[in-house]
């Protein structure tokens, strides 16, 4: 494992070269990490004001979001920004007045994209949720949820979508890279199953703006912020498009070993802000299942993930509780 001189030093020219793309003169580099993206904090020796720098090339396989995707969804963070209360990490245009950067690798013939942001203050959670936390974040994806429902989107956008091609295309992924001694064909079996399923949910839910528009896409423990007790979301990738159910069951996904109460108190928060669709516990619960499928099915191109106890772990929850159940049309929200 590289320390985190020996990562910056690995990193830096990247992120001299990103830093090109903004009149900002000298900054201080700070390594962060490098996951869904290469991630630094730059910090002006001169004012002290921070910014968040990522360039959008991954660990493991699967597709970086393009330029477009990137451009569209920073141009939706910083109108949620401007209409809504929530402190995000508003995008800092380049010098040419696009919010995306562009620069080149010498081992790759294509430009890679990188962005740069407001730093904004906090910390995650420490551990679990609390009651209030929970809360609070609740209402702070709603806010997201009621901002986008407004915003007009043409329908070939260019945007990630978690839509059935999606859910299909990674549960074939997860049949591709797992062996049969992780993924029996049995388990593959209620895997389909569940994703005919879910398929059915989406149908149903259809996609009028004020079910499906952009979303976060991935609040979990590490990409809130709380400051002074203001929950604060951070890592918008680029643009998600999707139910905003889907927002919501990736949640449930990372804090479900929590248990009901905790989710009770984050639905609770939510609909002080914004309503669920009808019979939204079997969406909600079907969307943690899609949710769970799309978390394992990135992590198994990550090869030391398959080995690790914690994913085969999660496998097996993603098989024999959230899928078995989805198939089954049995309800374990609030169980």
């Amino acid at each position: 494992m590289h320390s985190q001189s020996e990562a910056l030093s690995s990193y830096l020219p990247l992120a001299e070269a990103a830093l090109q793309n903004y009149s900002l003169g000298q900054m201080n580099i700070a390594f962060i990490q490098h996951n869904a993206g290469i991630v630094f904090r730059v910090t002006s020796p001169e004012t002290a004001h921070q910014y968040l720098l990522k360039i959008y090339k991954r660990v493991g396989a699967g597709e970086d979001p393009t330029a477009e995707q990137l451009e569209l969804g920073l141009h939706w963070l910083a109108a949620l920004a401007q209409a809504s209360d929530l402190v995000v990490q508003a995008p800092i245009a380049t010098n040419t007045g696009s919010f995306v950067g562009q620069i080149m690798l010498s081992s790759l013939v294509q430009p890679v994209s990188c962005t740069l942001q407001q730093w904004i203050d906090g910390q995650v959670p420490n551990g679990d949720l609390t009651q209030d936390q929970a809360y609070a974040i609740g209402c702070m994806m709603a806010k997201i949820h009621a901002f986008s429902s407004t915003y007009p989107l043409a329908t070939n956008v260019s945007a990630m979508r978690h839509d059935t091609q999606e859910l299909h295309s990674n549960i074939n992924r997860l049949r591709t890279m797992l062996p049969l001694s992780l993924l029996s064909n049995h388990d593959f079996d209620i895997l389909v199953a569940a994703g005919q399923r879910i398929a059915e949910y989406l149908a149903e839910l259809g996609h009028h703006s004020s079910v499906w528009g952009p979303v976060h896409g991935d609040v979990h423990y590490d990409n809130v912020l709380i400051h002074n007790q203001e929950i604060r979301p951070i890592d918008f990738t680029g643009l998600r498009l999707a139910h905003y159910v889907y927002d919501v069951g990736v949640t449930m996904y990372h804090i479900f070993h929590q248990g009901s109460n905790i989710r009770q108190t984050f639905f609770a928060g939510y609909q002080q802000v914004y309503n669920l669709p009808m019979k939204y516990e079997q969406f909600v619960e079907a969307y943690i299942a899609y949710a769970a499928i799309d978390n394992l099915a990135w992590n198994c191109t990550i090869p030391e993930q398959q080995n690790a106890p914690l994913f085969q772990r999660n496998l097996q929850n993603l098989i024999n509780t959230y899928c078995a159940l989805v198939a089954q049309g049995q309800h374990f929200l609030f169980v």
